[in-house]
Order: C-alpha cells, then sequence, then structure tokens
C-alpha cells in the first residue's frame, strides 16, 4: 500500500482518496481508515508500545547505575557498612530524580506500575549482573541494608514521586 494513501487514511479518514497524478477514472475506493489499515494500526500501536516500554527501561537502567556507581566509588574509598549505607540513602534520591524526569516527560504508565518496573528491573539486573556474573554469589541477597531495604525505597520514592508529579498535572488542568 502506498504510505502517502496510508497516512492520509490515518489522518483524514476520507472514504476515498484520489492522487494528484491520477486520473479521475483510477479514483481508488477505500473504505474507513479502521477496517483497512488494521495491520499499519496494530504495527503502528505494536511500535509505540516497544517505544514505551524501552523508554520506561532505559529510566530503569539510569536509576540502576547511578547505585551501581555509588557502590563502585564508595567501595573504593571507605569500608563495606558506610557504602551500604551510602547506597541506601542514595537509591531512593536517585530514583526520585529519575522519575521525576520520566513522569514530567513521558509519564506512559501509572505510578504504581512504573515503581514496580523500576524495581523489577533493578532486582533482575542485580541477581543476573552483579550477583550471577560479578560476585558470582548470591550473598548480597542475605544483606537487608545491601539489597533488600534500597529495594523498598526504590519502590517508595518512584512510587510516591509518581503520586505526586501525576496529581500536579490532573490539578493545575
Amino acid at each position: 500500500m502506498n504510505p502517502l494513501l496510508v497516512r492520509d487514511l490515518m489522518t483524514v479518514g476520507v472514504p476515498t482518496y484520489k492522487r494528484p497524478d491520477m486520473r479521475r477514472t483510477e479514483l481508488v475506493e477505500v473504505s474507513h481508515p479502521r477496517r483497512t489499515s488494521g495491520l499499519v494500526n496494530k504495527f503502528l500501536e505494536n511500535f509505540m508500545n516497544s517505544k514505551k516500554i524501552a523508554v520506561v527501561l532505559v529510566h530503569a537502567f539510569v536509576g540502576w547505575a547511578l547505585c551501581a556507581a555509588t557502590m563502585g566509588i564508595s567501595m573504593a574509598i571507605t569500608s563495606l557498612e558506610n557504602t551500604l549505607i551510602a547506597h541506601a540513602i542514595g537509591a531512593p534520591i536517585f530514583f526520585a530524580g529519575v522519575s521525576w524526569i520520566y513522569f514530567r516527560k513521558f509519564n506512559y504508565t501509572n505510578p504504581l506500575k512504573t515503581a514496580l518496573i523500576f524495581v523489577s528491573f533493578v532486582i533482575v539486573v542485580d541477581f543476573f549482573v552483579v550477583a550471577l556474573l560479578i560476585n558470582r554469589s548470591l550473598e548480597m541477597f542475605a544483606s537487608l541494608l545491601g539489597t533488600w531495604i534500597p529495594f523498598a525505597l526504590i519502590f517508595t520514592s518512584t512510587y510516591v514521586t509518581g503520586l505526586l508529579i501525576t496529581k500536579g498535572y490532573k490539578t493545575s488542568s
């Protein structure tokens, strides 16, 4: 199908379409765009969903990377206990900042879904990359201060930030 035809069908929704270089006898009869371009609409919908998922995951990755940098730098300059404390303090601050940017600019998911995606991403990456590949041990998951408190704080800070930002948009409209 001609891209011009598809674009015009999706934007205008006219029952017929005539390109300028077509003669009157070559008029193409097209039904409603919801029926004819179902495949195109499905493709665009899936593409947009993929784009939205990628945006959420990139934000989760940025938050995780900030936490990983905190752990790496702190372990080089201080004790493990101080590193874990710095991580527990920094993680919710980092994710509040990342989620603030996400909700102000994109806001593709509600605060609960976003908080679940962010914390799930962190748990999965911590398990597969940090625990299995780097540490080669699951010992980090035995530490309340090292993993479970930061996970809870990441979820909470993302959720609360999302609620505050989205509630602010609803009341200011």
